[in-house]
């Protein structure tokens, strides 16, 4: 809830012999929203207890030309934590470092943002705390931790302000109880002023959804909205309804249920789907790829090398013995091209009319130095349309995450989901891929 205060690889294989597809320009982004209502100033997560009969908050999220978070990259600052008497630190570091990969959170795919978020550190600055530190000063200690952390200033960066227990914002539990904004020292990164749940009781969502086994719920229903909201509305002024709420705010305290991922079962509260035009508690939709992490396998991936040129490519073990580390698990595929339209590509079926909408995400990275080339996902039928982004990726600071956004505007036959490295332009690490309909 927002608030708006103050290298080359061995040829393995013949090529394929198949029909060159030159990359196409990127089309042309869509035209930006109409401007929505003025922001509050303080636009908060009130508490269940203030919200009277819940009820889901109904009309389309609009893009308002704002960025998303693609790539989501989540720090707490544990800011003058003495001591921890409800254990929730523990827990909230268990629930950020796994709900990336789940169902619930692929629901801001369709925003074009990322799903996939991960806990890329922690810090507990023993600094002193106030007894009710203002949005100034969580704020600095927002701009602290960036700046302990060595985040930059990138728009996907969220700084989680965790106050201890007893030193919360005025307000909280009784009128709000979390919010988030963009730092002012720091105008691309976001941060979040999250109070030690419990201190609000049911007020903030302790035992709403497991009793009394669910002191915590509350810390996981909280910054789930609160992270949610964060990836697709950063800056105040992307993902917003006619009426000002985000992601979060139209389903608040409505269907919350539990959320089991690979570190434990948390509360979590339903997100808006524009797609299913309602509060939805998983976005399941199957990955359309085969082979999509290459664990020493590469079905259904192929070699387009226009003639007279070579692509190169390897599937890699780690286990038993790599150039370069894999994303996750042991395995990735390496590439690169010395001619251009050469290309590592899958088609997958789709048969779908206008209006559908896929998102393709990959993580890229190269084996030694750098390398740059063209991700794109293609609609194939009559004529041939796209939706691509560039990238430049470099061994010394690994994976990144790349996606694109396709909305089919004439009915296809098939989707291609394809990587263009550049002519001589170093070797390509890629793993961890996907494509699934998300409208």
């Amino acid at each position: 809830m927002p608030k708006n205060w103050s290298t080359a690889l061995a040829t393995l294989g013949a090529a394929l012999g198949l029909l060159a597809v030159a990359a196409a320009p990127v089309q042309a982004a869509a035209p930006a929203a109409p401007a929505g209502p003025a922001r509050q100033e303080a636009h908060l997560l009130k508490p269940r207890t203030q919200v009277g009969a819940q009820a889901v908050i109904g009309g389309a999220l609009v893009n308002r030309g704002g960025p998303v978070q693609t790539a989501p990259q989540v720090y707490i600052d544990y800011w003058g934590w003495g001591s921890d008497p409800s254990g929730e630190q523990d827990y909230l570091n268990r629930f950020l470092s796994s709900v990336g990969t789940t169902p619930w959170l692929a629901t801001v795919n369709q925003y074009g943002a990322g799903a996939a978020p991960v806990l890329a550190g922690t810090w507990s600055d023993p600094a002193a705390v106030p007894a009710s530190p203002t949005d100034a000063q969580i704020q600095a200690e927002a701009a602290s931790a960036a700046n302990h952390f060595g985040t930059g200033t990138s728009v996907n960066v969220q700084i989680v302000v965790a106050t201890p227990s007893g030193h919360s914002t005025a307000g909280f539990g009784s009128n709000w109880c979390a919010y988030h904004g963009a730092v002012a020292a720091l105008p691309n990164v976001t941060y979040t002023d999250l109070p030690y749940m419990t201190d609000a009781g049911g007020n903030c969502g302790a035992g709403y959804v497991n009793g009394s086994n669910g002191a915590l719920d509350g810390v996981s229903i909280v910054e789930g909205h609160e992270l949610a909201e964060a990836i697709t509305d950063p800056l105040l002024n992307a993902w917003i309804d006619a009426g000002g709420n985000e992601i979060g705010d139209k389903c608040a305290w409505v269907n919350l249920a539990n959320l089991t991922t690979s570190a434990g079962t948390f509360a979590v509260q339903p997100l808006w789907s524009n797609s299913a035009n309602g509060c939805v508690l998983a976005t399941n939709n199957p990955n359309l790829l085969s082979a999509p992490t290459f664990e020493q396998n590469t079905t259904g991936w192929q070699r387009l090398v226009p003639a007279g040129g070579i692509v190169n490519w390897a599937n890699y073990n780690t286990a038993a013995g790599a150039p370069a580390p894999a994303h996750d698990g042991t395995g990735y595929l390496a590439f690169n091209t010395n001619i251009g339209g050469g290309s590592v590509y899958q088609d997958a079926p789709a048969n779908v009319g206008v209006g559908a909408v896929y998102q393709a995400s990959v993580w890229l990275s190269s084996q030694s130095g750098g390398a740059s080339g063209t991700f794109c996902l293609w609609g194939l039928g009559a004529s041939n349309t796209n939706a691509c982004t560039g990238y430049n990726v470099n061994s010394a600071t690994g994976y990144q995450l790349l996606q694109v956004t396709y909305r089919v505007n004439q009915p296809i036959s098939t989707l291609r989901f394809q990587v263009y490295p550049t002519v001589n332009g170093g070797t390509t690490d890629m793993d961890t891929a996907a494509l699934v309909r998300v409208g």
